[in-house]
């Protein structure tokens, strides 16, 4: 079928602050595709007879492979032209776990407590008291201005290397807490798969003692979230997705504003957390990933609802 979609794997925000996921969300993925033991990723060649093998035979693999199949075979009447096939995916949630925090939240978080030797402040300083403390629940009570403190603090005035750097030194070590694995391979293989089957951050430039350097900036760019989203991708491409993949309300606008264009066949795909076994199980009530309205509107706007439970042989790469 020769190329198939372009994919353009936008930075979700965390906790609704978009400038922390830029260089960790790229990490995750490059490092988790580049690591040790590189073939637990069982990606699958294009062209191979099942090109979703973790993925349960029915109904979602079905749809799905329906869609790229009518989609880029020349003659149908549902062709769409290599240039229009552009596939949008949301990351945490979608492309890799969030619970309990967002891991780039969380490596903010082991950021404050290896810096805090240089600002004893801290101790008596909200939030960074509360989470020295493991206070978690009253250091996320202060919103959006607390969490723009911990991003200040620990993600700027420093060059997009040294962030980097920085990124690249935590994610080598660190663990998650409930399954003792590296968040590297916390990606979902299904997801993975889809990725290779579809396949074919604000910074300012300044010069320091005749240095160019990029500086990470402590303002936003666009809240990538809810409506944010299709203007994000607007911006970036200049036209709608035919494809895109989310799971949560956050990622409402994105597929109702792919979804409801006319002209080419168009596909919205939710992935709905239902194995609190191999993952966590949560949508309506959860403080991460709420899923409410696009549980109600899948049927009408026709959004495919992937239950990772039902649907899913595997979670992660390496898993039996």
């Amino acid at each position: 079928m020769g190329d198939r979609f372009v994919n353009y794997e936008f930075r979700d925000t965390t906790m609704r602050l978009q400038r922390m996921l830029s260089s960790l969300s790229v990490l995750l993925v490059l490092m988790s595709s580049c690591q040790k033991g590189q073939e637990k990723m069982e990606i699958t060649p294009v062209g191979s007879a099942d090109p979703l093998p973790s993925w349960n035979d029915g109904q979602s693999k079905k749809a799905t492979i329906d869609f790229v199949t009518k989609t880029t075979t020349e003659g149908s009447a549902d062709f769409i032209p290599v240039t229009e096939r552009i596939a949008c995916f949301d990351n945490d949630g979608t492309l890799w776990s969030e619970q309990p925090l967002y891991f780039q939240f969380i490596f903010a978080l082991d950021r404050i407590k290896e810096l805090v030797p240089q600002h004893p402040e801290w101790k008596k300083q909200e939030p960074f008291s509360f989470i020295l403390k493991g206070d978690m629940k009253s250091a996320l009570a202060g919103g959006e201005k607390a969490l723009m403190q911990i991003i200040a603090a620990t993600q700027t005035g420093m060059s997009s290397e040294e962030f980097d750097e920085q990124a690249k030194n935590w994610i080598a070590t660190a663990k998650h807490s409930k399954f003792n694995r590296p968040y590297t391979e916390m990606i979902f293989q299904p997801m993975l798969e889809l990725l290779n089957y579809l396949r074919v951050m604000r910074a300012t430039y300044e010069v320091v003692n005749d240095t160019p350097r990029i500086v990470r900036n402590a303002e936003l760019d666009l809240m990538n979230d809810g409506k944010g989203k299709p203007v994000g991708i607007y911006n970036q491409i200049g036209k709608r997705p035919v494809f895109t993949a989310g799971n949560s309300d956050g990622d409402y606008e994105m597929l109702q504003w792919t979804t409801t264009a006319t002209g080419y066949l168009r596909f919205g795909m939710i992935v709905h957390h239902t194995d609190s076994i191999r993952e966590w199980a949560y949508d309506r009530s959860s403080h991460i990933g709420h899923l409410d309205r696009g549980l109600d509107d899948a049927s009408k706007y026709n959004w495919l609802i992937v239950d990772m439970k039902d649907d899913w042989k595997k979670i992660y790469p390496g898993d039996k």
